[in-house]
């Protein structure tokens, strides 16, 4: 009879759970920091429709926006939001066209 461990897969598994947990909440407090850089209006616009799941016509009269002006400002937040991104992470989020 052995007295060593049968398998490290369960602790392995453990510690991989706990290095994901860590990186999300890296990830959440960078991703948190970006936000705290956009314009109120954008701001509102990504927290509404992204982190809370409000629905597009919620976010607009929260706003007093009319239904176009909203959906024009939700592409600009959005663009905002992926060119800091693209500055402070190194990502490639914005896409130029000619």
């Amino acid at each position: 009879m052995s007295l060593a461990p049968k398998s490290t897969v369960h602790a392995n598994g453990i510690e991989d759970l706990t290095v994901t947990r860590a990186n999300a909440k890296d990830v959440l407090k960078f991703v948190d920091g970006v936000l705290d850089t956009l314009d109120e209006r954008h701001k509102k616009i990504i927290k509404g429709k992204f982190i809370q799941g409000n629905l597009d016509w919620q976010i607009a009269q929260s706003i007093q926006y009319s239904n176009t002006r909203y959906h024009q400002l939700k592409l600009s937040a959005c663009y905002e939001f992926a060119q800091i991104l693209d500055m402070t992470a190194g990502t490639s989020l914005v896409a130029y066209k000619e």
